[in-house]
């Protein structure tokens, strides 16, 4: 095996002067690399840590460090070639370079980025670390980084030595630079890489795994839909690849290990296209015949072909698979562009970018500028999680799609419903409420007629006849409290701006015409406020109570009648410019019959005596509609 200096690397994020196309395609998956936490990548620190880049190598299969007289050799890294050999399956190269002893007390380590397929360190002459390995099984280490820690108590003042043991694969080898430097630097480097290309697919692996499980149950339940199926057999061949990422010990030999992968990425891009045309609902047989006699023939060269050409053809053979995909995936653009169909969208990007992370890894391995190899990543192994995503969004929003119509015809049959039903009773509730009250008023009213035209009469002759004066007195309370009855029955119901018209005509008749100058302020807009009959009786009395009290005691001129509303109650207020209340007792029994009145119809009284100057007495009242009006201006 002759290993060749040769730079591939593609740059993800780091752009050089001059634009090539594989830096063009990383730009485009920078959106992806984000989601895989891999936005920042490790660079290396010219500064703090020695990037080696040139050793001395001898093919030995010795399992300890060759004497200096073995016939060393000068190379540069990386060391890569894409050749196998058959005569040679795990060939052995022995490396060399020397370190001088840190001038400083720090610890430092040895960090290798990338090397396939193992490694052992020697320093000094003792092994300080590198793969480990278990029986019956081969050591795979081409995707983990590794990072070997030097000891204090190993430095020698001079002539310290690396000697690394590297075994390379049956179909060639890498084995890229290594770094130098204090541990805690290249430790935080080493867990950035192991993050990113192991434990993100270790994750992936896992949800490959459940997924699979669950395609494999849905078939199970409708096995009428082969796109279950086939979309089981895509992420079978997937885990096979997603295996290739993570595997570190692994059961089968690389030189059959390595073929099977790529056997599984040729499955991939078959069940993928089958699997799309019928979930897209877009057939076509005669290019699914093509790709199966395409997929077989692939098959068939990764098993017998030689291993000297086997890296290009495999290779090619992928990309000849991809280009049915971009066929498939010109049929879906053409639809989406003509029907506006979403569905297709969204499969046409995820297509697209499938293949440009399948052609990103190749340009990675066949050509490119290798200066910044060791931030290289892998990316084709990720585009499964988005077409899972295709997948789900399709099958859920055409669940979800049925589902939100059918809730929303309930919900919307559910409030016309409930609408009737309270339309219905509120209807029901007011017309048997007004029936109730009419024939109770009704009959209330026939009652007080009545005993007004019966009782009444025979009070009155009574109080007529004039032989005893006690029984006629009794006759005239008797007939007064009938009257005010009557009067109390005869009045229903009213709004407030209604019962404020019939006050203000009455107030106005009295005290105008016992030479009293009037005022009467109001607000403009008066709440949707009705008065109870009891309501109404009693406001009455104690308005004409006051009108009285201004007429007989007062000795005014002037009088104002104010109403304010507030969002809570609504006041009424008599102010006058006569003498005052001199005394309660001057008033008689006015003032009692005012509290008594307003207590019954839960109204406060309140009387603002100023002597020689005038009375004001407002009431207040309650207003227990919450849509009552606000409190607005007054005028006259």
């Amino acid at each position: 095996m002759n290993f060749l200096p040769l730079s591939f690397r593609i740059p993800a994020l780091a752009f050089p002067e001059q634009w090539r196309p594989p830096q063009l395609i990383s730009c485009l998956l920078i959106a992806a690399a984000c989601l895989l936490g891999s936005s920042a990548l490790a660079q290396t620190d010219a500064e703090s840590a020695r990037l080696i880049l040139q050793v001395e190598g001898f093919e030995s299969e010795s399992l300890s460090p060759p004497s200096d007289d073995a016939e060393w050799e000068t190379m540069d890294l990386p060391l890569v070639t894409r050749f196998g050999d058959e005569e040679h399956i795990d060939r052995v190269l022995w490396l060399r370079f020397k370190l001088d002893k840190p001038a400083d007390n720090i610890p430092h380590s040895l960090y290798f980025y990338r090397y396939n397929l193992s490694i052992d360190v020697y320093f000094n002459g003792q092994r300080i670390g590198g793969d480990s390995y278990r029986p019956n099984r081969q050591t795979v280490a081409w995707n983990h980084p590794r990072i070997v820690d030097i000891q204090n108590a190993n430095w020698q003042d001079t002539g310290n030595e690396v000697h690394v043991r590297f075994v390379g694969s049956y179909f060639g080898g890498t084995f890229g630079p290594m770094l130098f430097g204090p541990q805690e630097q290249l430790q935080e480097l080493y867990e950035v890489r192991s993050f990113r290309q192991i434990r993100v697919n270790e994750w992936l692996q896992a949800s490959g795994i459940l997924v699979t499980l669950l395609a494999m149950s849905l078939w199970i339940m409708r096995r009428h839909d082969p796109v279950y199926l086939l979309f089981s057999a895509l992420t079978v061949s997937w885990l096979v690849l997603q295996t290739h990422m993570v595997v570190y010990y692994n059961l089968i030999e690389y030189r059959y290990w390595l073929p099977l992968v790529h056997i599984a990425i040729d499955l991939f891009i078959l069940f993928m296209f089958l699997f799309l045309t019928r979930f897209a609902r877009m057939p076509s047989p005669r290019s699914e015949r093509a790709l199966l006699c395409w997929t077989t023939l692939a098959v068939l060269w990764h098993i017998f072909a030689p291993v000297t050409v086997w890296w290009m053809g495999a290779y090619t053979v992928h990309g000849i698979g991809n280009l049915f995909m971009l066929t498939l995936l010109a049929r879906i653009g053409v639809r989406a562009v003509r029907d506006r169909d979403m569905l297709s969208v969204i499969i046409g990007i995820t297509v697209i970018i499938q293949f440009t992370l399948a052609v990103h890894d190749w340009l990675l391995i066949m050509t490119g500028d290798m200066e910044d190899w060791e931030s290289a990543m892998y990316l084709s192994q990720f585009a499964f999680p988005l077409l899972l995503l295709v997948f789900t969004i399709g099958l859920l929003n055409r669940f979800v799609s049925a589902l939100n119509t059918a809730e929303e015809l309930n919900r919307t049959l559910e409030r016309k419903v409930e609408a009737s039903r309270k339309m219905i009773e509120a209807s029901f509730a007011e017309q048997r409420a007004l029936e109730l009250s009419r024939a109770a008023e009704e009959e209330r009213v026939k009652i007080y007629r009545d005993l007004h035209d019966d009782v009444g009469s025979k009070l009155l002759s009574i109080v007529h006849a004039g032989r005893d004066h006690k029984l006629g007195e009794l006759a005239r309370t008797a007939l007064r409290s009938l009257r005010e009855a009557v009067s109390r029955a005869n009045s229903p119901q009213q709004n407030l701006a209604e019962f404020l018209a019939a006050l203000r005509e009455e107030s106005k008749l009295r005290l105008e015409g016992t030479g009293h100058q009037v005022d009467w302020l109001q607000a403009d807009e008066l709440p949707a406020l009705i008065l109870e009959s009891e309501q109404v009786y009693n406001l009455n009395r104690i308005c004409r109570e006051i009108v009285s009290n201004v007429i007989r005691h007062a000795q005014a001129t002037h009088i104002s009648i104010q109403v304010a509303v507030s969002e809570n109650s609504w006041q009424l207020c008599f102010v006058d410019n006569g003498i005052g209340m001199q005394s309660e007792a001057a008033m008689g029994n006015g003032l009692r019959h005012i509290k008594e009145r307003a207590a019954a119809i839960n109204c406060s009284v309140e009387w603002n005596n100023h002597p020689e100057r005038g009375m004001q007495t407002c009431l207040l009242l309650p207003i227990e509609h919450s849509h009552a009006a606000a409190t607005l201006p007054i005028e006259s």
